[in-house]
């Protein structure tokens, strides 16, 4: 069912979609049809009659055992299981998922679901309000009675309002005019229709189809209960005098006596003359003959409801009688489950995606997923983690990181908002936990990964190039305390992240020996001049004239899903991301030789902490490496402004 399939209106049956299509003038002059509108008798504007008298299948359900037993049974079925929400496989699937199951959670909806449900089982329509506009999230919800709800439509069918009748003072309604029943619009009402037959307005529920049967079995049963009440106990005859003897009792006699009877009970001893005798009275087994019937309505209303059995407690069905009920009492529970998505899907969920501004296919599904389908999710979850923040938006990975804490049944509140993270950070120190890091060979091992994952991928959407620095701003460090380590590592860097070795590379946008050493030139003179980022950048433009960089991957071209080759950096960024990176680099290097030849052997990783700052370089904030193994770790990734301090005696 698809929510984002706007100006259409689906039928799914097997995932399958038949489409029509909305708000075409053509196709509103094709249809000619009229549909029955049978118009309220007390209020035209009100809407159309009922079908039914909804207080009668209500009453019903709080008085008689088996309709109550059976519309419980049809919820715990439907509701039961548990439900989630399902997104095509994206970052904004991820997000569209976890923003309607937060939603759900935060009003309750399991409950207002059941209620819902049981609402449209009785009554045959269920309504649920939505608070707010139709491009705002529902504030609350709501399930209002059937009893007082109206659907009014046009003669085509087309829904132009739900009414609700006024309950006065006394709890009682009369409907006069329009200022006696309350009005809303068709998106502030999501209406739940169970057994809708052809262009009904309402539905019929499953209460209302058995009422002949019930109201049989219900008749027949107060008839069966007041016989027994009177010929349970077989009754007495006492006869008075005695013809033979010429006895014969006066009318007073046999009053009296009548009347004396009535107090005979099993704790009453009696004692009468020879003109008395009694003999018991036997009019058979009645309750027998009641029980056939009961038990013929018993059947008929079973059938009327598609409930088996021995769901009820009727525990003498056979085993194979009871597997294909139960099979049957499935399909039925299931079409019903897909009449419910595709209200949940058109009517909350699709306000709930347009309010947040996400265009992304979502499904509502019934029952939660199996560990196999977690396990995939997981995987596939993980696998988008990894491409880091400086290929996904910070908000992304956040929904990413919650989504993996939820598929591993994990608090998902303890995952702090990136801004308050890194508002918490920047105002403390960060200390070093002794025993707290990993094992630097393990840590280096990730990072050689990553860089090597991302080495072509310069997402740079994010960093903004208006803004110039100072290369001590951008470094976070006064590089010219290190200068001479710099400017020996620039004369002899090989640049082999950006040099190209074959002629694919070229192809793909990587430099030349003559431009490396136009770059070795530029980033020298930049050092040695204490120009800024943007002068450095505008000094790469000039005579590095670097072009557009294509992704490559294990020696050839990346390609999209139009089978065309991916963009990694536009030609128009890339000498600003080219003289922060290389800086980052050149500088990062250039320490960790001046603390070589100082005799320090570790270094402690320094991220600068940001809102800007990626959750990699967040976690390596405070990590210790071996400073003859640090080479190459900064950068991390591209604009990353790390750098490290060395770790003394002190430490």
């Amino acid at each position: 069912m698809g929510i984002f399939d706007f100006g259409k209106t689906t039928t799914e049956t097997s995932k399958q979609r038949f489409v029509v299509a909305k708000g075409n003038a053509k196709l509103k002059e094709q249809l000619k049809g009229e549909v029955e509108n049978r118009e309220s008798r007390f209020a035209k504007e009100l809407g159309e009659q009922h079908p039914f008298d909804y207080i009668q299948t209500e009453n019903l359900y709080k008085t008689f055992g088996l309709v109550t037993g059976v519309i419980d049974k049809y919820v715990d079925f439907i509701v039961s299981g548990g439900f989630y929400v399902k997104a095509e496989e994206s970052p904004q699937g991820a997000n569209a998922e976890t923003i309607i199951e937060d939603y759900f959670r935060d009003i309750q909806f399991d409950s207002l679901l059941r209620a819902w449900v049981k609402e449209a089982l009785i009554k045959g329509s269920g309504y649920l309000e939505l608070a707010g506009n139709k491009e705002e999230v529902p504030e609350e919800m709501k399930v209002l009675d059937a009893k007082w709800m109206y659907l009014k439509r046009d003669n085509f069918g087309k829904l132009e309002a739900i009414n609700q009748i006024k309950l006065n003072k006394r709890g009682t309604t009369q409907i006069i005019s329009k200022k006696d029943f309350i009005s809303f619009k068709p998106y502030e009402v999501a209406v739940l229709n169970f057994n809708k037959i052809g262009d009904m307005a309402y539905g019929l529920g499953i209460v209302e189809p058995a009422i002949k049967t019930i109201n049989d079995f219900l008749g027949a049963n107060k008839a069966m209960h007041k016989m027994l009440d009177r010929k349970a106990n077989s009754p007495i005859h006492a006869k008075l005098g005695d013809l033979d003897k010429d006895i014969i009792p006066t009318a007073e006699d046999v009053s009296t006596f009548g009347q004396e009877l009535q107090t005979l009970t099993n704790e009453t001893e009696w004692a009468t003359g020879p003109d008395v005798s009694f003999n018991v009275l036997d009019f058979g087994n009645v309750g027998d003959k009641f029980a056939r019937v009961l038990d013929s309505d018993n059947d008929i209303l079973f059938a009327a409801f598609q409930v088996p059995e021995v769901l009820l407690g009727r525990g003498n069905i056979p085993e194979g009688l009871a597997k294909v009920q139960l099979e049957a009492f499935d399909r039925n529970i299931k079409s019903k489950q897909a009449e419910i998505e595709k209200v949940i899907e058109e009517q909350i969920i699709r306000r709930i995606l347009i309010a947040n501004g996400i265009d992304v296919h979502v499904e509502f599904e019934w029952g939660m997923p199996s560990e196999e389908d977690k396990n995939l999710r997981l995987t596939k979850v993980t696998e988008l983690l990894r491409l880091g923040p400086f290929m996904l938006n910070p908000s992304t990975v956040l929904e990413l990181e919650r989504e993996a804490l939820r598929l591993l049944e994990l608090d998902v509140d303890k995952i702090t908002p990136p801004d308050i993270e890194r508002a918490e950070q920047e105002a403390q120190s960060q200390p070093v936990v002794p025993g707290a890091q990993r094992k630097a060979a393990e840590k280096l091992r990730e990072i050689k990964a990553l860089k090597e994952l991302h080495k072509d991928h310069y997402h740079i959407e994010r960093m903004d190039f208006t803004q110039d620095y100072s290369l001590k701003e951008w470094l976070g460090f006064n590089y010219l305390d290190y200068i001479k380590h710099i400017i020996d590592q620039v004369r002899n860097d090989g640049f082999d992240d950006l040099v190209a070795t074959s002629a694919i590379d070229l192809e793909a946008g990587k430099f030349t020996s003559e431009q490396v050493e136009e770059l070795r030139d530029i980033m020298t003179d930049g050092f040695a001049k204490q120009k800024t980022i943007n002068e450095i950048a505008s000094e790469i433009e000039e005579k590095v004239t670097p072009g557009d960089s294509w992704a490559l991957k294990d020696g050839k071209f990346e390609l999209d899903k139009d089978g065309n080759r991916r963009l990694a950096v536009s030609a128009v960024f890339r000498p600003n991301l080219i003289a922060r990176t290389e800086s980052t680099r050149l500088a990062a290097n250039g320490a960790i030789a001046n603390y070589t030849d100082n005799g320090i052997e570790s270094v402690r990783y320094i991220s600068a902490l940001s809102q800007r700052t990626c959750s990699v370089c967040d976690a390596l904030n405070g990590e210790i490496f071996p400073v003859n193994e640090s080479y190459g770790i900064i950068p991390v990734h591209p604009n990353c402004r790390c750098t490290f301090s060395a770790v003394t005696l002190l430490d």
